[in-house]
């Protein structure tokens, strides 16, 4: 098992670079390793990899699709994108995240879009 792992930690990164995001994605989900994804992710490939993901977590079973939401909230959380984070935060239904969120963001202007965010779902 160590041996496949050392095999995946090499393919990820050579997959992330070389514009095959998804099976990089798809892989890590094959053997429950997905959250490895957050050492590729960067601002050049942020969005196509959150993207593929959020689509990927509407077909998975139940508690999985959770993990999948968390992951992608750590990948916007990592490159600085609150709205977004925020919006995964909402769909997960956390509370105390949404709180967390709300109180660690500093910028005026994107406070209050967060603000109007949570103002329309009644929180």
């Amino acid at each position: 098992v160590e041996d496949l792992m050392k095999l995946i930690e090499e393919i990820i990164p050579y997959n992330v670079t070389h514009n095959a995001r998804p099976e990089a994605c798809d892989l890590l989900m094959v053997v429950e390793s997905l959250e490895n994804i957050l050492d590729h992710v960067d601002e050049q490939n942020y969005y196509n990899i959150a993207l593929y993901l959020i689509q990927c977590s509407n077909y998975v079973a139940e508690p999985e699709d959770s993990q999948i939401l968390k992951v992608v909230r750590k990948i916007y959380e990592k490159v600085g994108k609150v709205p977004d984070e925020m919006r995964l935060a909402l769909r997960l239904g956390d509370k105390e995240l949404v709180k967390k969120i709300f109180d660690g963001c500093k910028d005026v202007l994107v406070k209050k879009q967060l603000a109007f965010m949570l103002a329309r779902q009644f929180y």
